[in-house]
């Protein structure tokens, strides 16, 4: 059989495509899909009780401290975001010694994709910044939105 992923052939064993092969793999379909459910219960129930994520504020208060102090925890974001951030680094961490020192977070809402939007106020700027948490806790989405 093809494999385009590769370029090269595949060889497939259909003696192995049993009924108990199937029957197993309906049962992780079906555990994938219970789990989906659970996470979309609990999102939708966040959302309806105006609650953030678990360690939503505090990762994102950690994120800003360490950059305000200009030595960012990489290691509090997930890779990628981690990676875009040691770009802009300098930048970012300029412009929050401009805004002052952080004076509070409030929570305002949960979106449809479970990603947490908080106030963030400054002795000199009142911000807006979203962050979402990977199951091993690393900001996955993180990001000044708005500067009023």
């Amino acid at each position: 059989m093809p494999n385009s992923n590769s370029n090269s052939l595949e060889l497939v064993d259909l003696a192995r495509l049993t009924p108990a092969y199937f029957a197993q793999q309906k049962a992780i379909k079906d555990a994938d899909d219970a789990e989906q459910a659970r996470f979309q219960a609990a999102l939708e129930e966040r959302i309806k009780n105006r609650q953030p994520a678990p360690g939503s504020e505090a990762a994102l208060r950690h994120i800003i401290e360490s950059l305000a102090r200009g030595a960012p925890d990489y290691a509090a974001l997930a890779p990628d975001r981690a990676n875009t951030l040691r770009i802009s680094s300098a930048g970012f961490s300029a412009r929050l010694q401009k805004f002052g020192a952080l004076q509070s977070i409030a929570f305002k809402s949960t979106n449809r994709n479970g990603v947490d939007a908080f106030a963030v106020t400054f002795e000199h700027a009142q911000t807006d910044w979203s962050i979402s948490l990977s199951p091993d806790g690393k900001a996955a989405i993180f990001g000044l939105d708005a500067v009023n």
